[in-house]
């Protein structure tokens, strides 16, 4: 699950699994036994089972739609390591080249093509908990532009070839900025109330990496021998074109807001890698992204395993959420009560 849709998950979940508030009482309590009427502070951990069953089955709803994203191809499986190797911090584990999974192209236009994309205009292929998108945006200024441009995803509901919705993405930038297709949000219903028309089928020579690079250790503990034991060692997984940009130069009043230089890849989502009593971790995901770290030593170096990256073929880069990461979000809203 990306960092955008964990918070905006966090929110919507708020006010269902905040507990409610205390009733105010009814009566002056009796000194003598007020402290044996109260309650023993919750010390058990929270589990799947204790949920109520509503937010539950309302929770398990979300684990089952995808996240609004594009729906990819995968050129090639990355070739696996057949021994653990030294990584330092930067040091990239994986690297995969994706295409967009399939193109769509607008026969009739919007009148105002020049905002929804003209005749002729190449859609790519998305997805989210509704269904199928086909999406567009303006990249004639890509990749120097100085702001990502919107992006327009049409969904055709019953298949008739007439497209019944179109939303906007009006900030991109926020989560995968820098690259030419990908997203993690489709943003708000345009009502748009033209005929937009379409056909499958396009080209456009769309390529972005997927790469998953080391990050180095998080919090543990430091073992006998010096290596870090009971905690985290981090990955992260980036998208995008990999087109290095420098940082602008002169008049930063007049200039984007980008003020470092840039690798052209973005965060898609942390991967952390949880090490036993012995420095040992091993993670697997629904993706098919599979590492295996043998030990984290004290200066941050890792000598880890890429056991799979991204399988060959169609897939989804941002993953549903996990009945832990939703146990997380749960745990923190009761923490921090109703507001």
């Amino acid at each position: 699950m990306s960092l955008i849709s964990f918070a905006s998950l966090a929110s919507a979940l708020a006010l269902q699994a905040a507990p409610a508030p205390a009733p105010a009482p009814t009566a002056e309590p009796d000194p003598s036994t007020e402290a044996a009427e109260l309650p023993e502070p919750a010390t058990a951990p929270l589990t799947w089972e204790s949920l109520p069953e509503d937010l539950r089955k309302r929770l398990e709803e979300q684990m089952s739609k995808p996240e609004p994203q594009a729906v990819l191809v995968v050129e090639a499986a990355a070739a696996p390591d057949t021994d653990f190797r030294t990584l330092d911090h930067g040091d990239v584990l994986s690297e995969q080249v994706v295409r967009p999974a399939a193109f769509a192209t607008i026969v009739t236009p919007a009148r105002n093509a020049r905002k929804y994309g003209p005749a002729g205009a190449v859609l790519w292929a998305g997805i989210d908990g509704d269904g199928d998108w086909w999406c567009w945006r303006n990249g004639d200024r890509y990749p120097g532009w100085t702001r990502p441009s919107d992006i327009y995803c049409y969904r055709d509901a019953d298949n008739d070839g007439k497209f019944d919705v179109v939303k906007r993405n009006a900030s991109p930038g926020q989560s995968l900025g820098q690259s030419r297709f990908q997203f993690t949000d489709l943003g708000r219903d345009e009502r748009l109330a033209d005929v937009v028309t379409y056909t499958s089928g396009g080209q456009a020579d769309f390529a972005e990496k997927v790469v998953i690079r080391y990050d180095g250790p998080g919090s543990a503990k430091v073992g006998a021998d010096g290596r870090l034991i009971d905690g985290e060692v981090h990955f992260h997984l980036l998208t995008g074109p990999a087109i290095a940009r420098s940082a602008p130069a002169g008049n930063l009043l007049v200039q984007p807001a980008q003020t470092q230089p840039e690798d052209g890849l973005d965060l898609v989502a942390p991967i952390r890698v949880r090490l036993d009593s012995d420095g040992r971790g091993h993670y697997s995901d629904a993706r098919g992204i599979v590492i295996e770290v043998d030990r984290v030593d004290l200066d941050g170096k890792a000598r880890a395993k890429l056991v799979s990256a991204l399988p060959a073929g169609r897939a989804l880069l941002v993953a549903p959420p996990t009945r832990e990461e939703l146990l997380q979000i749960v745990a923190m809203i009761m923490r921090r009560g109703p507001r």
